[in-house]
């Protein structure tokens, strides 16, 4: 009975050790990761509105994605008042970057233009 306690307990031991994601793994993840990239893009996007709770963002689509600086430009439209309080229908292009020395997504260009 000892024997197969003390077994169990160095298998959960070791299963629990190898399944921590390095530093690296989790760059790699994050920096690829299309979901934290919206996520990112669209909190980015409405920092820049007047009215960003009236906002209706459409989901970014990906133009283009740099997995060696981890920079994603996402592309898409939005429905947003402008400064005179009326529904105005506009194209977005947001640059967001993983930081891999703080672990953060920073929203860095956002382009917000009538089409």
């Amino acid at each position: 009975m000892k024997k197969l306690v003390m077994l169990l307990l160095t298998m959960g031991i070791f299963l629990t050790g190898c399944s921590k994601e390095t530093k690296e793994e989790r760059v790699k993840r994050e920096c690829t990761s299309e979901i934290s990239g919206f996520a990112t893009a669209i909190g980015y996007l409405k920092t820049k509105l007047k009215y960003p709770d009236d906002a209706e963002i459409d989901a970014p689509y990906i133009h283009n994605i740099n997995n060696d600086t981890c920079q994603h430009v996402m592309k898409g439209k939005l429905k947003a008042k402008n400064a005179f309080g009326m529904s105005t229908q506009y194209n977005y292009k947001v640059v967001v970057i993983y930081d891999k020395e703080t672990d953060m997504w920073k929203g860095r260009v956002a382009d917000i233009y009538i089409p």
